[in-house]
């Protein structure tokens, strides 16, 4: 579902307008502006994105919208072992890797600084530079021990982070851009944003209704991104009593 369509009105903005005022002929931006709107589908995106992020643990999500791969590259600087990632917009890192001189990325292990660990950290900061081995989230930086020497590294995209980051947002001109999740659930953005306009407007008659509906796409969405997975295979298996069971999403 495209965010707004003004000839057919099929889009998220028409859909808003059928679920609060009964017809998605034309929009009603007087009661309820173009940029009230999109700020609130903004962030009942955000909300659906948080809940594929707890539950994509076979198919990793990651907005449709994005040009690029959820992985940020940086440069690597001789001795240095503090980057500054913030620019990416992760919310969560998953891998931390260095290119090796021969051009192949080495993995690192994520190590947390507390009590039973600080000792090891510091004497990997205070040895001598070479390959990192681990590196510590820190803020919106990665830092990297022990720290890195271009003699056994490459500086030009010797550092590659991947991770889970923010959604692709609407803004208020958009129009044929649509949602980078399952086009099943796209109407929860627009009886989303029906049902925080009908929440601060006393409208409860509206409040009622939509919030059942909103717990349902919820946990259908939470059910089908657990469950979807691009490359396993089904396999068919027993139950002990002589029935087939199809045990694809097992």
């Amino acid at each position: 579902m495209q965010f707004y369509d003004s000839t057919t009105h099929l889009g998220i903005l028409g859909d808003i307008d059928f679920w609060l005022f009964g017809s998605s002929a034309t929009l009603n931006t007087t009661a309820y502006p173009v940029a009230d709107r999109t700020r609130r589908i903004n962030q009942r995106l955000n909300r659906i994105v948080s809940i594929i992020f707890k539950n994509d643990r076979r198919w990793k999500f990651d907005d449709f919208n994005h040009d690029e791969m959820n992985i940020f590259y940086t440069t690597l600087v001789e001795g240095q072992n503090d980057y500054e990632i913030s620019g990416a917009d992760f919310l969560t890192i998953e891998e931390v890797a260095v290119l090796n001189s021969d051009g192949k990325y080495r993995i690192l292990t994520p190590i947390v600084r507390e009590a039973g660990n600080a000792q090891k950290l510091q004497d990997l900061e205070d040895g001598d530079d070479g390959t990192p081995t681990h590196y510590e989230k820190h803020g919106n930086s990665i830092m990297m021990y022990p720290k890195p020497s271009l003699t056994y590294l490459t500086a030009s995209l010797g550092l590659m982070v991947r991770g889970k980051r923010l959604p692709s947002y609407f803004t208020a001109d958009d129009t044929t851009k649509e949602p980078g999740f399952n086009p099943l659930y796209h109407s929860y953005l627009s009886i989303g944003a029906s049902y925080d306009y009908a929440l601060a407007n006393g409208m409860n008659n509206k409040v009622n209704q939509f919030a059942p509906e909103l717990t349902r796409y919820e946990a259908d969405i939470a059910d089908d991104y657990a469950r979807r997975s691009r490359d396993s295979q089904p396999k068919m298996t027993t139950d002990g009593g002589g029935e087939y069971v199809d045990n694809l999403f097992q």
